[in-house]
């Protein structure tokens, strides 16, 4: 039996390429589904594990630092991958989701922020090197993680986030969008 699934958004069918920064709702065969919004959960994993296994150690456990840099590029691949309009037959890169979401829209990361750009790319290259395809010969690079690398992570995704709220909703990004985003960023 062939399932027709359809997610609705809160601005639009994902189904007819609608995009928005949260899946609201989904519905297979006629069931409503629960909401959910893997790109804000993905951030909301890394800023938890930080706060309490990263900031405050003196010195964190390189597990803990390697699972905050996998969820801060799921995170934005979530966010990127979730709101790009076209087929995509493999999932690309996150750094090739910015620049298709820039060949689709006409707006460049690198062209407004080339510094955080830049930070991008790093943590990008950490996202696949450490937590993705992690293997021997990055293990000086996996070791060389730091407090201050991981926090400088969490600022990028941040900043990419409010970056692309900023293009999603040239008018303004709604309130509702911003008391829900505002909890999540509070504090970092």
């Amino acid at each position: 039996m062939k399932h027709n699934t359809i997610i609705e958004t809160t601005f639009g069918s994902y189904a007819t390429a609608g995009s928005s920064l949260k899946f609201a709702t989904y519905t297979t065969n006629g069931l409503r589904g629960v909401d959910s919004n893997m790109q804000l959960t993905h951030w909301m994993e890394a800023k938890s594990r930080y706060f309490s296994k990263v900031a405050g150690t003196a010195t964190p456990n390189l597990d803990d630092m390697i699972l905050v840099v996998n969820s801060l590029g799921n995170s934005l691949t979530s966010l990127f991958g979730q709101n790009f309009v076209g087929n995509v037959s493999n999932t690309p890169s996150l750094l090739a989701y910015v620049d298709r979401k820039h060949q689709a829209s006409g707006y460049s990361l690198i062209d407004e922020d080339k510094t955080l750009f830049e930070h991008l790319e790093h943590l990008n290259d950490l996202f696949n090197d450490v937590s993705k395809h992690p293997d021997q010969s990055k293990r000086d690079k996996i070791a060389s993680l730091t407090r201050e690398d991981i926090a400088d992570l969490m600022e990028t995704t941040k900043r990419v986030w409010i970056w692309f709220g900023r293009h999603r909703y040239p008018k303004g990004i709604p309130q509702d969008l911003l008391t829900e985003f505002g909890d999540a960023f509070a504090s970092f």
